[in-house]
């Protein structure tokens, strides 16, 4: 059964994957998560 920190640590991963993409996007090319 799934709990809040559960999605807590899903919502981390997710948050975390669009910064490292945004800030990549500046650099060279893009990292997939």
């Amino acid at each position: 059964m799934w709990d809040a920190w559960d999605y807590f640590n899903i919502f981390v991963s997710v948050e975390a994957c669009f910064v490292t993409n945004y800030m990549v996007s500046f650099g060279e090319g893009t990292m997939r998560c």
